[in-house]
């Protein structure tokens, strides 16, 4: 009883960070934040038949499954209706300057909407498991998932009616989330890891002289080599490709120097950096000291 409630908690949870990321790239790519709410679905109700009763109000339902590198059969689904999927991603094109996108732009849109989103709680497992998570597959589902539990959330923007999704995050990946049992030795009480954040570095007296130091900080979308006759030719308007995908963290430098990957947030109308990823102390050191 008790692993099946610390599943369902976890579920809950993934959900919950999923919800978060969704609201935090649809404000930066239309520049309004949606409201979005969730709850589980009705009891007893499955995917199947949640997705069967979403398809007959509002069209066929795409699903999307992202895979989690905590275990097999690790997976988040979404399930979006037609109107729902269109509706999201011809919001993002119009925000974007594309007006009267066709449904094939829009599909594709909102697929990246949802990768752009896992990928965002793959860093957020990441966090909780203190180890990189990465999503090593995803692709579309031609039906809806056999187990998990299943959570209808609803996407709100302006005075427009609410969207509807469905979140299916499967048990292996609720599971993966759950701390291995301690097997204690006889007459010995087990011993926790202490957290991240209370773990001791040993610091030298002349690095302590340094940790006020100001240096300077910024955020790489990405880069790429131009021929000069190419930069000369660069005007108001032209596009430049980067090496990095849009769905691939931007990384923080500091003098110069990585120390950091994460994803580009939107806060009160500036950009922001929400960190995914982070090199340990020591190498920050080393590299700070070249």
């Amino acid at each position: 009883m008790a692993e099946a409630n610390g599943r369902a908690e976890w579920g809950r949870w993934l959900v919950r960070e999923w919800t978060g990321k969704l609201t935090e790239i649809l404000e930066s790519m239309t520049g309004a934040r949606p409201r979005v709410d969730w709850r589980p679905a009705a009891a007893g109700a499955n995917p199947e038949v949640e997705a069967a009763a979403l398809a007959a109000q509002q069209g066929p339902v795409l699903w999307w499954e992202q895979a989690f590198s905590t275990g097999a059969k690790a997976v988040f689904s979404i399930a979006a209706p037609e109107t729902a999927w269109k509706s999201l991603g011809q919001q993002i094109l119009a925000a974007a300057g594309v007006e009267d996108a066709d449904p094939a732009e829009a599909r594709s849109t909102f697929l990246e909407l949802a990768g752009q989103s896992l990928d965002g709680v793959a860093g957020a497992v990441g966090t909780q498991l203190a180890r990189e998570v990465n999503c090593p597959q995803r692709s579309e589902r031609s039906e809806a998932p056999s187990g998990g539990e299943c959570f209808v959330v609803e996407v709100i923007s302006g005075e427009g009616a609410p969207l509807v999704l469905l979140a299916v995050p499967a048990p292996e990946l609720a599971n993966a989330m759950a701390p291995p049992p301690v097997e204690a030795s006889q007459g010995a009480e087990p011993q926790a890891a202490p957290p991240a954040a209370q773990q001791s570095f040993d610091t030298s007296p002349m690095l302590d002289l340094l940790l006020d130091v100001e240096l300077p900080v910024s955020i790489s979308f990405g880069r790429t080599q131009l021929a000069l006759k190419e930069a000369l030719r660069l005007t108001t308007g032209s596009i430049v490709e980067l090496n990095r995908a849009s769905s691939e963290p931007v990384e923080v430098i500091v003098n110069n120097c990585v120390i950091a990957r994460g994803d580009v947030v939107v806060i009160e109308g500036n950009y922001g950096v929400r960190i995914r990823e982070i090199m340990s102390r020591d190498a920050r050191i080393r590299n700070l000291s070249r």
